[in-house]
């Protein structure tokens, strides 16, 4: 944007006196302030020319100086589908999909509702009186929580009345159909693009300034979606953007946020803030699961439902089928003729990433305080229990099509309906296995993939047959003497891969000479995350290496799984100066 910038401060600079330096910089170097961010060290401003905007990016203050750029909206007008796919991940996908309403005919069902969780939408408003979020009485479901841009939160271009609606949309209608994930969720709108008087308009410092309100007003338990991205377009990245969204997510609210539509890898363009490090990036596909002009890359952590996706409209729509534009399949009668009833249709990652934050409320609903509920676990049950399918299916979906420079891209595709997971995650056997990796590391992976993924947690379920193995949602949150003896083999299994200088070349798989207190000292490492036990713990370590000690020195197989067994399911927090827990770092013991 001409003449704007966003600048930050010095790593040092108080945060108390973000305001008045910022306002002490203007007055030297031209501009007004337009927004201010204490916590991130920085500011914005309108008015200043790019001569003074370069003089200010040397001032001794200064990080650094960046212009405002146009933000983008993520979503396009193409083809595609509903809820179905997010709930059903094996073949077909349903009955033949309606054209005209975008939808087939599978029930939706969903563990919960969402009810008692905030959705933030940051977004260009919502139409609170759409009947998508109207309750029995005639209230709304949906509020507008703020306007960063310092308008009333009207919905001028009706993308964040969309979004909305697929997060959490319910009609008590008959003759209306649903569109929402969580249907009880509470919907707060954050508007954070203005559009001007024309809704035309976007600028990075308004986005900014949304996910910055979150952060300091959420209510929790809270998830925030924001299908919108700084930047004018592909190859433009906004550091800020970044910041403040890993900013947000460090006070506790899960951001959910669009991968972008430039059919790029995220490596070559670094879509912000859905480069973050911290938040859930969410890729686009289509019914047949083909990536649908969607980024992708590594950082992409899950796609969703991103092609002729229906849902709410603020004006009357054109339902004629097929359209005169497929570019645009549901084009406003009018924008002057509102609706609270209509519906559109539309594609891109706009729509996918709502699908995300939907199902993030489903699973904080049970969720809803304590370790639990944190950003970076929530990241990992989403992750970890995408793609499941039975045990003993083998055409489990799959995203498809993925451009060759992205053979690097998870291909999960989001799953809501295993998350009525235990109230302590680790339990879900997929979030286990995955977390395995996360604590060893074979081959320098901190992450699973696929088939790993899929090999080690039916490694654990297939012998038990309390883990109904038909039942893909039963066979991962399933628990038993069985699931716990071979959760205790999987991760021995780990324990070889990694450190083979403890074991023998083949089982059984008791320790070699010598190294009992390595091992009781590593067991305090990987799963506890404390390192030299015999110094910083003596009293504890001398403890289990005495219960090591009791199946041999060098100890039995049998010795090394009772310790492995003892360590996994560690609760409480501990005895002072020992550690808390393996089962603490999750949730509630």
């Amino acid at each position: 944007m001409p003449s704007e910038y966003i600048i930050a401060l010095n790593d040092d600079t108080a945060a108390a006196n973000v305001s008045n330096i910022a306002a002490a910089l203007a007055r030297v170097y031209g501009g007004t302030v337009k927004h201010s961010w204490p916590y991130l060290k920085a500011f914005s401003v309108h008015g200043m020319p790019e001569a003074a905007a370069i003089a200010l990016s040397n001032d001794p203050n200064v990080l650094y100086v960046q212009e405002n750029g146009e933000a983008q909206l993520f979503d396009n007008s193409l083809t595609a589908w509903g809820l179905d796919r997010i709930t059903h991940l094996t073949y077909p996908l349903g009955t033949v999909i309606d054209p005209v309403t975008a939808t087939d005919g599978n029930p939706y069902i969903s563990p919960n509702d969402g009810s008692g969780v905030n959705i933030y939408m940051i977004d260009s408003g919502i139409k609170v009186s759409h009947h998508q979020f109207l309750n029995a009485d005639g209230s709304s479901r949906a509020s507008i929580a703020a306007d960063t841009t310092g308008g009333d939160g009207t919905d001028c271009t009706g993308h964040g009345t969309l979004t909305a609606s697929i997060a959490g949309g319910y009609s008590l209608y008959s003759t209306e159909t649903s569109y929402g994930v969580a249907r009880g969720v509470t919907l707060r709108s954050v508007k954070a693009i203005s559009g001007g008087s024309g809704c035309s308009s976007y600028t990075d410092d308004d986005i900014i300034n949304g996910m910055y309100w979150v952060r300091d007003n959420a209510v929790k338990p809270a998830v925030a979606n924001i299908s919108l991205g700084c930047g004018t377009g592909p190859g433009t990245w906004n550091r800020m953007c970044n910041t403040v969204a890993d900013l947000l997510t460090a006070s506790g609210v899960t951001l959910v946020a669009a991968a972008g539509n430039d059919g790029m890898s995220l490596t070559n363009d670094p879509v912000t803030p859905a480069t973050a490090e911290t938040v859930i990036t969410v890729g686009a596909t289509a019914t047949n699961d083909v990536i649908s002009q969607s980024n992708y890359g590594p950082r992409l952590d899950v796609f969703a439902p991103g092609n002729y996706v229906p849902g709410a409209s603020i004006c009357v729509r054109d339902h004629t089928y097929p359209p005169a534009d497929p570019s645009n399949p549901t084009p406003c009668v009018s924008p002057t003729q509102p609706s609270d009833s209509d519906y559109r249709i539309t594609a891109g990652t706009s729509v996918s990433a709502p699908h995300v934050a939907g199902a993030v409320a489903v699973y904080l609903h049970d969720h809803p305080s304590g370790t639990a509920s944190l950003p970076k676990i929530i990241r990992q049950v989403i992750r970890s229990n995408a793609n499941i399918c039975p045990y003993d299916v083998g055409t489990c979906v799959r995203v498809k099509n993925i451009p060759a420079d992205g053979s690097d891209t998870p291909k999960r595709l989001a799953f809501s309906s295993s998350l009525a997971t235990p109230a302590n995650p680790i339990d879900n056997q997929r979030f286990f296995v995955w977390q395995q990796y996360a604590d060893f590391k074979p081959g320098g992976n901190s992450e699973p993939d696929e088939s790993g993924l899929d090999f080690w947690t039916r490694n654990i379920t297939g012998p038990c047959s309390g883990a109904n193995k038909d039942n893909n949602i039963a066979g991962v949150n399933y628990n038993d003497s069985c699931t716990r003896d071979w959760r205790n083999n999987t991760s021995l299994a780990f324990w070889v891969n990694k450190h083979p200088e403890l074991f023998p070349s083949s089982p059984p798989y008791g320790l070699t000479s010598g190294n009992n207190s390595q091992f009781v000292k590593l067991c305090y490492s990987i799963y506890l995350n404390f390192d030299n036990a015999d110094v910083n713990d003596p009293s504890g370590f001398n403890y289990w290496l005495g219960v090591l000690n009791g199946y041999g020195d060098p100890a039995s197989q049998t010795g090394v799984l009772v310790l492995i067994d003892q360590f996994l399911n560690s609760t409480g927090p501990g005895i002072p100066p020992g550690p808390t827990g393996y089962r603490v770092r999750f949730g509630a013991s």
